[in-house]
């Protein structure tokens, strides 16, 4: 089976390659030849290293011009520029989730205790665990906790 193709033009341009298959079993019986079009694999989309300051400016862009000539002009996809620009508004505070810390020493204490543990090799199970916060609230005196 024998390939006559002229691939690296075709794929610097990216358009369809043409290829010429060959095949004889001898060379007493016919050859059979046929030409086939195949298109060239698609460029792996590389990502974009963007500087603090590239970013201010792509954010500026977008409020000047709008989300899709700033898509075309970098290649960027939408929700990715929405994303940047929501990190990059001036007014935008950072989202606080869960729960304020009522006792911070014991927290602290507590998650000391856990990689003191785990750096000793010991197992911390829950019950473990929630024996000694128990202990340990108690010692700090700790009032209006409880432990589930």
């Amino acid at each position: 089976m024998k390939f006559k193709t002229n691939e690296y033009e075709a794929f610097k341009k990216e358009e369809p390659i043409l290829i010429e298959i060959t095949t004889s079993k001898s060379e007493e019986e016919s050859s059979f030849k046929k030409k086939v079009e195949v298109l060239p694999k698609p460029k792996k989309q590389t990502r974009l290293n963007l500087s603090s300051e590239e970013k201010k400016t792509i954010v500026e862009f977008i409020e000047e011009y709008g989300y899709h000539e700033v898509q075309d002009a970098t290649g960027m996809t939408h929700e990715n520029l929405r994303k940047l620009k929501s990190r990059f508004q001036e007014n935008s505070s950072s989202k606080k989730r869960g729960r304020k810390v009522m006792f911070p020493e014991l927290d602290l204490e507590l998650s000391k205790w856990i990689i003191e543990k785990r750096l000793e090799k010991k197992k911390v199970t829950t019950k473990r665990f929630l024996t000694y916060a128990k202990m340990t609230a108690a010692s700090k005196n700790c009032q209006g906790i409880s432990f589930s």
